[in-house]
Formats: C-alpha cells, structure tokens, sequence
C-alpha cells in the first residue's frame, strides 16, 4: 500500500482538527479529557515510520460513521472496543 509520507507536525495538526469534530459529534463531550492521548494518537507505518497517520480508538456501542476516513491529508484509522478490550479495524 502506498501513501504519501505525512510528518508528525502534519499529524499533529491534523490531530487537532479532528477532535474537534469528534467533540462536535458528541464523542468527547465536554472539555478536553486526558484519555483523548490514548483514543486519538498518532502512529506511523512500520515500513515508513516517516508516514503518520491519526489512530481513532473508540467504544463498539459509538456511531463512528461521521468520522473522516482524512484529515487535511492525514488518514484516519479506526479501532473499535468492547468491553473485554478487543479491538476491531474498520
């Protein structure tokens, strides 16, 4: 699979804008908790570790289906989790 390589600081930003749609569809209410570090990190390919993308970890029982699949470039990926911890790719 080829992507075009994303830098951290592109990550970051597009980080930022994404919980801020997460947070207007309701998935982080409020202020900003301290597990938005856990839920949406930034990671990058093994093959490329110079090609970031933004990593969505979220409940099974949550709508994910307004998330974008990118953000200004930088894709997201999403993991959903039940309660025992398993996580699945969508």
């Amino acid at each position: 699979m080829s992507h075009e390589t994303v830098s951290m600081e592109e990550a970051m930003a597009a980080r930022k804008i994404l919980i801020e749609v997460l947070k207007t569809q309701g998935l982080f209410p409020g202020p900003m908790p301290p597990i938005l570090m856990r839920n949406v990190g930034i990671d990058s390919e093994n093959s490329d570790p110079r090609n970031h993308f933004i990593r969505v970890v979220l409940p099974v029982a949550e709508d994910v289906s307004g998330i974008p699949p990118e953000v200004n470039g930088v894709r997201v990926f999403i993991l959903q989790e039940d309660r025992r911890w398993i996580a699945r790719a969508l």
